[in-house]
This record gives C-alpha cells, structure tokens and sequence, in this order.
C-alpha cells in the first residue's frame, strides 16, 4: 500500500540561498544551461526562481536574514557541493 494513493507524487527541491539570487540564476544559466521554469522579483531586485538542470530541478533565493534565512556568504561557510545523476 503506498502512502500517495490518489494523490500524486510528493517531491522535495534544494534551495539555494544566496546574497545576489539574480547573480546565481543567471550563473547557473550560463555555466550549466539552467531553464528558469518560474520567477518572482521584488522592487529592491531581490528574487526567487525555481530552475532545472536536465531532469533536476531546484530554487535560488535571495538570503533573507529577517526570516532567519542566510546564505553561505553570510555565515562565512565553506563551499557544498552539488551532486547530481
């Protein structure tokens, strides 16, 4: 018996926060041919955008500290990697 009987697969995506969400969208684009499949931007340029690379899909956000979201640059952490197949 599986748990999502009638309703639908459940799937659970990685954020990414970042100081400058815009400059990591338009990174990931460029260096791994990232599609954005939605985007919302505020009036300060601050922006969230759900991408996929292939078959893998995630979000880039701008750090938001009031919220207790803060980005590796923020906490002076060293660099993750991704790891994808």
């Amino acid at each position: 018996m599986s748990f999502n009987q009638g309703r639908g697969k459940r799937q659970s995506r990685l954020c990414y926060l970042f100081a400058t969400a815009p400059w990591a969208i338009e990174f990931y684009r460029a260096a791994f041919g990232a599609e954005t499949k939605s985007r919302v931007e505020d009036n300060a340029g601050a922006a969230v955008a759900e991408v996929s690379v292939g078959e893998s899909a995630f979000w880039l956000a701008d750090e938001s500290p009031e919220h207790q979201n803060f980005s590796q640059q923020a906490l002076a952490a060293g660099a993750k990697a991704v790891l994808a197949r």
